[in-house]
């Protein structure tokens, strides 16, 4: 999550890859995703940090965000109107 100060904080997805966010974000309206619960940010990523067991270290993430290690890219879902008659 990325801090709001309106909200508190706002989503945000780590991503290791060359996806372009409007490609994400049509990947998970197609697997769902509400609307509402789309990222607002995407940080494209090349490693995440890792505890020595291998899992993501999500505070570490944050800490690189409040530091200006990592710039989250806004972005906003917008939803085609394909398939509507």
């Amino acid at each position: 999550a990325v801090p709001d100060d309106r909200l508190g904080e706002k989503v945000c997805l780590a991503v290791i890859g060359e996806a372009e966010p409007a490609a994400i974000l049509a990947h998970l309206a197609a697997e769902g995703l509400s609307r509402y619960d789309m990222p607002e940010y995407i940080i494209p990523m090349t490693a995440f940090p890792l505890t020595a067991s291998g899992k993501i270290l999500k505070r570490e993430l944050q800490a690189q965000v409040t530091r200006g290690e990592l710039q989250p890219l806004p972005v906003r879902y917008r939803p085609t109107n394909e398939g509507t008659a």
